[in-house]
């Protein structure tokens, strides 16, 4: 399990009976799992009844939700990038405990060679049939907030971008490079 940690600049999209196409909130602090959002709207606004939110973003067709999932991920030391791992929350509240709606992929490689070894990019496939890694995809959210994601559109790989990550010398202490990939997928 890893905590999530949310990144400078992180926003969330909030529908609610006020805003059914989304208000955009915006992290007022970062480098932690507990933070606060904001956005310029009127204290009427926190008074409705229900909140679903999605990050880092969507857009909503009916009951459902559009995200997409990229092709390809930028390597982050120790996790994923910003926006790469995609969230949800339902509440009758302004407190949203968010919900991950994809799972971690983790590699752990290193090299015993002499020289150094430096990893320009990682690509996985899935050799299920028919099963997408990424995409554009229908995305459901339930009263308690579980997300389940259907009807991916693109892909069976996914390409991590490392730029010249260089590899550790022993397994002990093994590089770890995290894919973020459709929950159940692999």
């Amino acid at each position: 399990q890893k905590d999530v940690i949310w990144s400078e600049g992180d926003q969330i999209t909030v529908f609610s009976e006020q805003s059914p196409n989304g208000q955009v909130f915006t992290a007022t602090e970062f480098g932690k799992n507990d933070v606060i959002f904001s956005a310029d709207v009127d204290e009427t606004y926190y008074s409705q009844s229900e909140f679903t939110s999605v990050y880092p973003d969507a857009t909503k067709s009916g009951d459902n939700y559009q995200i997409t999932l990229g092709a390809t991920q930028a390597y982050t030391e120790n996790g994923f990038a910003s926006g790469a791992n995609p969230m949800t929350a339902h509440s009758t509240n302004t407190t949203l405990n968010f919900k991950n709606v994809c799972g971690l992929l983790q590699l752990n490689l290193y090299s015993e060679a002499t020289t150094t070894v430096k990893v320009k990019d990682i690509t996985i496939y899935s050799n299920k049939t028919g099963e997408k890694l990424n995409g554009n995809g229908k995305l459901t959210i339930d009263a308690e907030g579980i997300p389940t994601l259907t009807n991916l559109d693109g892909g069976n790989a996914l390409t991590l971008t490392c730029n010249n990550v260089e590899l550790s010398k022993n397994a002990e202490s093994a590089t770890p490079f995290f894919f973020v990939v459709p929950a159940g997928a692999l």
